[in-house]
C-alpha cells in the first residue's frame, strides 16, 4: 500500500483533466466541490493543468469549468501533453513560454496525416475534432457511432476502440523511417502522437523552471515540492511519464503500479478512492506552504 507521504511540503500543484479532474467519461464536468477546492487553493500555491488538449480547446475548457475567476486563478497551462506552455501574462493576453517543436525533418507531419486517415478511416470518429493536427502533435478519437441506440459508447468500448486505432497507428508507422522520433500515447479516451524527446515530464520541469524564473520560488533538483496528480501511470499510458515519479512528487487518482514507488495512491480510511474524489481529498489532506 503506497500511502500519501503527509511530511512533503508543497509548493506547487498540476493536474491531468480527465479521470483526475472530471471522471472518466467524455464530456465529465469538473465536481463543484472540487470547483471550490482549486479556487481556495489557486490563493495559496501555483496551479497548473498538464493536457493532451491543444491550447485552443485546453482554455476554453478550463473556462468553461471556472467561469469568470479562471483568469484570476493563476494557472499555467502545459498543453499537447508537454509539447508547450501557456502563460496569462500581464496584458491578460495568453502567451507561449515553451514549445517542443515536431521533428519534421525525420518525419514529415502532413504525409503521416495523410496515411493514417487514409488506412485507418473507418477507425477514426467523423466529427470536426476527432482529427487535431496540431503544431507538435497529431490528436485523434475513435468512432463512437452505433455503439448503442444514442450513439454513445461505454468506457470499455471506448478504451477497446482506442487499443484498436493505436495499434493501427504504430502499424502505419512502420512504414515510416522517422518514426522513432515520434510516440504515441493512449489516454484510453483518444490517441496523441507527439515527439519523443516531450511528454507530460517535460511539462513539469518546464512549470518549475517558470516558476523560479517567474515568481522567484526554489525548488529541489527533481522539483520534488511539486505535486502532480493523474489517473493512467501505466506503461503506455497517457500519465506515464507524469506520474513515474522521475520528477515531481505523483500520486494516482487511477491505476496504481504494484512494485513501484510511484506514483502514491490516495486513501481514506483505508480505502483507495480514485477520481475526482481522491484529487479533492489528497488536496485538503496534503500540506502546502
Amino acid at each position: 500500500m503506497k500511502k500519501q507521504q503527509n511530511r512533503q511540503k508543497f509548493l506547487a500543484a498540476m493536474f491531468d483533466f480527465d479521470g483526475t479532474l472530471t471522471e472518466r467519461t467524455p464530456r465529465s464536468p469538473v465536481p463543484r466541490s472540487l470547483i471550490k477546492t482549486l479556487e481556495d487553493l489557486s490563493k495559496i500555491v501555483p496551479l497548473a493543468l498538464c493536457t493532451a488538449r491543444p491550447f485552443r480547446t485546453a482554455y476554453p475548457k478550463m473556462q468553461s469549468c471556472f467561469g469568470e475567476k479562471f483568469e484570476k486563478m493563476g494557472w499555467v497551462l502545459i498543453v499537447e501533453n508537454g509539447c508547450a506552455g501557456f502563460e496569462l501574462n500581464g496584458r491578460g493576453k495568453w502567451v507561449e513560454f515553451y514549445r517542443v517543436k515536431w521533428p519534421e525533418k525525420s518525419i514529415n507531419k502532413a504525409k503521416l496525416t495523410r496515411t493514417i486517415k487514409k488506412k485507418l478511416k473507418e477507425f477514426i470518429g467523423h466529427n470536426g475534432e476527432d482529427f487535431q493536427y496540431n503544431e507538435s502533435s497529431l490528436i485523434m478519437q475513435p468512432s463512437y457511432e452505433n455503439a448503442d441506440n444514442s450513439g454513445n459508447a461505454s468506457n470499455d468500448e471506448i478504451a477497446k476502440r482506442c487499443d484498436v486505432l493505436e495499434k493501427g497507428i504504430k502499424g502505419v508507422l512502420k512504414k515510416f523511417a522517422g518514426a522513432n522520433k515520434i510516440k504515441v500515447k493512449n489516454s484510453k479516451l483518444g490517441i496523441i502522437i507527439i515527439p519523443k524527446i516531450a511528454d507530460k515530464d517535460t511539462g513539469i520541469e518546464k512549470f518549475g523552471e517558470y516558476l523560479k524564473k517567474n515568481r522567484k520560488m526554489k525548488f529541489s533538483a527533481k522539483y520534488r515540492e511539486i505535486i502532480t496528480v493523474g489517473d493512467q501511470p501505466e506503461k503506455g499510458g497517457n500519465d506515464e511519464m507524469f506520474l513515474n515519479g522521475r520528477i515531481g512528487t505523483p500520486f494516482t487518482a487511477g491505476e496504481i503500479l504494484k512494485l513501484k514507488k510511484y506514483p502514491l495512491g490516495v486513501y481514506k480510511n483505508k480505502k483507495r478512492l480514485i477520481g475526482p474524489s481522491a484529487t479533492e481529498h489528497l488536496l485538503k489532506t496534503v500540506k502546502f506552504c
